[in-house]
């Protein structure tokens, strides 16, 4: 038995979802705080989550692709809403982040949208497009199609 087997795994899995969710948020909130560019840092972040070394894969449908997205964002302490549509057109429904968490750093929602542009180059890795849609109540609708 290693010293890290002595920690339930849900509660690591726990601490690690609050640390990802806590490090892209603080990070955001670090950006705007200097008058920096959230969307540069987004899409830089989404290239280097690109490619096959990852669990993009090539060719893989939008119904995977929305799916994955999902499993991402959850672990990101989103609530997820809905994960819906096909190999052609699928999208995700999620609430990321909690209203708390953007009071808690003095963001608003409005600067979390220019986050989501980092699923721009990971769809683009595997042939899809990608659109983001934020709506008054704070649901984010994640967008993955086809190309063509």
């Amino acid at each position: 038995m290693t010293a890290a087997d002595a920690f339930d795994p849900s509660l690591v899995a726990k601490y690690a979802s609050n640390n990802a969710s806590g490090f892209s948020l603080l990070t955001i909130a670090y950006l705007v705080d200097r008058g920096l560019s959230v969307e540069d840092w987004a899409v830089w972040l989404g290239g280097h989550f690109a490619g096959p070394q990852t669990n993009w894969r090539p060719g893989m449908g939008a119904g995977e692709m929305a799916h994955e997205a999902a499993l991402e964002m959850v672990s990101m302490k989103a609530r997820l809403l809905s994960v819906s549509g096909d190999d052609a057109r699928s999208e995700v429904r999620l609430e990321w982040p909690a209203r708390e968490d953007l009071a808690e750093l003095g963001l608003r929602r409005e600067h979390i949208q220019e986050f989501w542009t980092a699923w721009q180059p990971i769809a683009a890795s595997v042939g899809l497009r990608f659109a983001v849609a934020l709506d008054q109540d704070g649901v984010t609708t994640l967008r993955f199609f086809k190309n063509g």
